[in-house]
């Protein structure tokens, strides 16, 4: 082991992740939290000491404050000066609870702040992570060695200067999105007057309020959690401001509305262009992939073969996007794979994004085959057929065996023996078709 990580409120959501996180990197686990049972139960699973929260403190090399944000920084000032080694905060937010770790710690103690920017229900992998040097200012042997870990558990891990800092970044990412949240929800509940049902809502919808409903049912989707989102509103010191600015912007809209003014919102909509910049385009590529349909098929072509597919689509429909080192792919209509020869490519795709796109009859797999008979022609189109009684006298008369692989990267499927019974195939996502020459 390297050493004991004390966790002040072990038992909650965020201080059992980071507990389960650390402990699988080598990490010795101790905890204290106010509810015994929760506790107990967590240290019989896992193998966790449970203490009392001085104890805690005095023994542990590294101790973490995972604790609701409105008693973080009296619960700091309270064990801080017990501490040995090294302290850290997790809380959302900084200010407040740095400062109190700093004046109240002894002077060679350790000092610094983590935030990870998500819920503790996913893996780190992909995740992003802040830390925040406090004692010394460029992060000593502690801060360094959990970096490290959440490095090595592939999180996006980053490092700001202050506790400052952190705030007003956190005023952009959690203050504003969920004030604007909890508006447009409250909003459009008293707009429908609760006589228009979600499921209604969501039938009607555009794939901006689908967006939007994906978004803020994300921050209301557990009915305990207001306490916690309400005081990252209250706590941060960023608040009144955003406020302010909110009430005057929608002062000013609706001043435009009243008289008319078609060329202010015009303004308004080119500034904000402006700030996305090309990430405005790039989102909406990304949400017209991820719920959107595909305008045609993804073709994957050898780079030697470019010149053959570039003379069959007279031009490409998109710009080729490299795939692997020496293939590209881009996206062609449907009706146009009649226009490739067999060695012109060498994957072909179409995504579906919703399990009910895939009915009965969409042609969804292209592949060059030369196995069996009847593909020598050309590209071989297999069927996607409807889960029903009279299946079997309905698949392909031919038998064609089209190989698969799946977007979990399972083994190679047969798409006629496995499509029926293959549970995780009724919420496709993506299957790809290799040719087989």
């Amino acid at each position: 082991m390297d050493g004991l990580v004390g966790i002040v409120g072990g038992a909650g959501a965020e201080g059992s992740y980071f507990a389960d996180i650390l402990k699988n990197s080598g990490l010795e686990i101790a905890i204290s939290d106010t509810n015994k049972v929760k506790a107990e139960k967590l240290c019989s699973e896992f193998g966790y000491e449970l203490l009392s929260s001085e104890e805690l403190v005095s023994r542990s090399n590294l101790i973490l404050f995972s604790l609701p944000i409105d008693i973080t920084e009296s619960e700091i000032r309270r064990l801080a000066p017990l501490a040995n080694e090294a302290i850290a905060d997790l809380t959302s937010i900084k200010t407040n609870a740095m400062k109190a770790m700093i004046e109240t710690a002894k002077p060679e103690v350790e000092i610094f702040s983590v935030h990870a920017m998500y819920r503790p229900t996913v893996s780190p992998k992909g995740q992003n992570v802040i830390f925040i040097p406090g004692n010394p200012d460029d992060g000593g042997k502690w801060f360094h060695k959990i970096k490290k870990i959440m490095e090595q558990k592939k999180a996006n891990v980053s490092i700001l200067k202050s506790a400052v800092d952190h705030d007003d970044i956190a005023t952009a990412l959690m203050v504003l999105p969920h004030a604007v949240t909890y508006a447009y929800l409250t909003i459009l509940s008293n707009y429908t007057g609760f006589k228009i049902r979600m499921d209604d809502l969501q039938k009607y919808s555009t794939l901006f309020f689908r967006l939007m409903m994906e978004t803020t049912g994300r921050v209301v989707s557990d009915p305990n959690a207001g306490k916690m989102y309400g005081l990252i509103q209250i706590e941060n010191p960023n608040t009144e401001l955003i406020y302010g600015t909110l009430i005057d912007i929608f002062g000013q809209m609706k001043k435009w509305v009243q008289t008319g003014d078609v060329n202010s919102f015009c303004k308004m909509h080119r500034y904000a262009n402006h700030f996305m910049g090309a990430y405005a385009q790039a989102a909406a590529e990304a949400t017209d992939k991820r719920m959107g349909h595909p305008m045609g098929i993804e073709i994957f072509y050898e780079k030697r073969n470019k010149d053959a597919v570039e003379a069959a689509l007279r031009g490409f429909r998109n710009k080729p996007a490299k795939f692997k080192e020496n293939i590209e792919s881009t996206i062609i209509l449907n009706g146009e794979l009649h226009k490739f020869k067999k060695s012109d490519f060498a994957i072909a795709r179409q995504v579906f994004y919703r399990a009910q796109d895939c009915q009965e009859g969409t042609f969804a797999y292209y592949m060059v085959n030369r196995d069996y008979p009847g593909t020598d022609k050309g590209i071989r189109f297999s069927p996607i057929f409807s889960d029903s009684a009279d299946n079997e006298s309905r698949l392909d008369p031919h038998k064609v065996r089209v190989q698969m692989l799946n977007r979990f990267n399972d083994p190679i499927l047969n798409l006629f023996d496995t499509w029926r019974r293959t549970a995780e195939l009724g919420s496709l996502g993506e299957l790809v078709a290799y040719k087989t020459e």
